[in-house]
């Protein structure tokens, strides 16, 4: 889902959350895997890695929460604009954090 602006930083910005996303679940989806292997093969080494493995989503994470922060503040984007890049799970933002008030106190709802 790729829409042209006129400020190209700003499709820059959302490629670049798209992209993180992106990693951060095949990351995930990998550690999953090896999460199950090492249960069903009783392979504490491997438990070991997929413990560590997590510090790497946990990065992406906080890059992820940022970068989605930094644009609803700056870029002000429409609902088309993020519907493929903000996962439904993370759209409970601490609006209490933002200098801005929240869409739903002025009759506005997340997607």
């Amino acid at each position: 889902m790729s829409t042209n602006h006129i400020v190209k930083s700003y499709d820059e910005d959302l490629d670049l959350l798209r992209s993180k996303l992106s990693e951060m679940g095949n990351e995930v989806e990998d550690q999953i895997s090896k999460a199950n292997q090492a249960l069903l093969e009783r392979d504490n080494g491997l438990a070991e890695l997929v413990i560590i493995s997590d510090q790497k989503v946990n990065v992406l994470q906080q890059e992820v929460e940022e970068l989605g922060v930094r644009i609803l503040a700056t870029r002000s984007p429409v609902a088309q604009d993020l519907r493929g890049s903000l996962p439904d799970s993370k759209w409970h933002l601490n609006w209490s954090e933002l200098p801005i008030t929240p869409p739903t106190s002025r009759g506005i709802h997340p997607i």
